[in-house]
This record gives C-alpha cells, sequence and structure tokens, in this order.
C-alpha cells in the first residue's frame, strides 16, 4: 500500500513539471536569477554591517581599558587575548602603542 502512494505520489509530481510550459519556467529563472542577486547583496550588507559591528565591540579605547582592569585584578592571560584583538583590529591606533 505504501508503495502504491509513493508511486501514485510520483506520478503527481512528474505531471506536475511536464505541465510547466517554457513561459513559466523562464519566470522561474528571472526570480532565481533576482533571488541570487538579492542574496548578493544581502551578503555584501552583512559584512559590512559586521565591520562597524567589530569596530564597535573592539574599539581600541574599551580594549585598552579592558587590559587595565585586566592587568589590576592579575588576569594576566587575559591581557594577552586582549592585546591580540586589539592588535587585529587596531594596528595603528595610539592605544596600541600605549598597551605595549
Amino acid at each position: 500500500m505504501k508503495n502504491f502512494i509513493k508511486n501514485y505520489c510520483l506520478l503527481f509530481v512528474i505531471m506536475g513539471f511536464v505541465s510547466c510550459d517554457n513561459k513559466q519556467i523562464e519566470t522561474l529563472n528571472s526570480k532565481i536569477d533576482s533571488l541570487q542577486t538579492e542574496n548578493a547583496a544581502l551578503q555584501e550588507k552583512n559584512e559590512s554591517l559586521e565591520k562597524d559591528l567589530n569596530a564597535y565591540r573592539y574599539s581600541p579605547t574599551k580594549l585598552l581599558s579592558y587590559i587595565r582592569q585586566s592587568y589590576e585584578i592579575k588576569k594576566y592571560n587575559e591581557i594577552g587575548n586582549y592585546l591580540a584583538i586589539l592588535q587585529k583590529y587596531h594596528p595603528e591606533a595610539s592605544e596600541c602603542a600605549s598597551a605595549n
């Protein structure tokens, strides 16, 4: 019985594909192209927003204050982590020179 239902459903799917004409296929292809273009634009926007977020999250001033706080409470392994982040995102910042 399961096989019968499976074959019956497969028949409907095949009939659906066969019934599509070229105009419908072209319409679907244009929609696919449109969605792919929109997806690429959204991915670029996402990357840009991630850079902005990381610039805020890892601002040199914040990182330097985290380094100083870690030094005061003697968490020296955290200092190395914050220094690495500071050098990764802001190697030219004056805070990077004063943290070293």
